[in-house]
């Protein structure tokens, strides 16, 4: 997933089980923060966005 893409993007089907993982991709720090409910915001300090994924912890989004 690349920042600054996935403004209301939904994932409904993720499993850490089958190998599923969340790659965010920037050339800036991102920071990520779980609001509940399947919600987490993706800032990079001044502009958030919002994704919903299903079955996730937040320390299941890796950065590159």
């Amino acid at each position: 997933m690349r920042f600054g893409e996935i403004q209301g993007d939904r994932i409904a089907d993720f499993s850490r089980l089958k190998g599923d993982r969340l790659v965010l991709a920037g050339s800036i720090p991102l920071s990520v923060v779980g609001l509940g409910g399947g919600i987490f915001s993706i800032s990079d300090g001044v502009t958030p966005e919002t994704i919903t994924v299903f079955n996730v912890v937040q320390s299941d989004f890796g950065m590159v």
